[in-house]
């Protein structure tokens, strides 16, 4: 499209024109970059912010349910362990009558009992760190 100019004056206004429509383009197309720029930062650091707390929330689910199956494992245990120590106790009242601190002193004996109480502390000691856990 050809714009046909009468005369000198009205092709230096028009030329003036699209220099400032030229600038006021610069301008507006330099403040969105920027605000583009800014959205664009604050975008990423939530982002990042987000990942961030969902890791924190991943590795402490890995953690208590690591911890729940070795409270679980040892609670197994010490429930066979009871069984046997009533195993004991019973063939050995079966036997003899009744039951002999003699008889409690034995090693079997001795080594169940002594495993139970390490036992109970370790499932004490993993409720507590379960409960740090839920706690954050």
């Amino acid at each position: 499209m050809k714009i046909i100019m009468k005369n000198k004056k009205e092709k230096s206004s028009v030329k003036s024109l699209l220099f400032d429509v030229v600038d006021n383009i610069k301008e507006g197309a330099a403040s969105v970059g920027k605000k583009t720029k800014e959205v664009v930062s604050e975008v990423y650091e939530s982002g990042a912010d987000i990942a961030k707390e969902t890791n924190k929330k991943i590795h402490a689910f890995t953690e208590k349910q690591q911890l729940e199956k070795e409270q679980h494992k040892i609670e197994k245990r010490q429930k066979e362990l009871t069984f046997l120590f009533g195993e004991l106790c019973l063939a050995q009242y079966l036997e003899t009558g009744s039951l002999y601190k003699a008889f409690l002193s034995k090693k079997a004996i001795e080594n169940c009992v002594q495993e139970y109480k390490a036992n109970t502390k370790k499932i004490n000691i993993l409720a507590k760190e379960i409960q740090k856990i839920d706690n954050v």
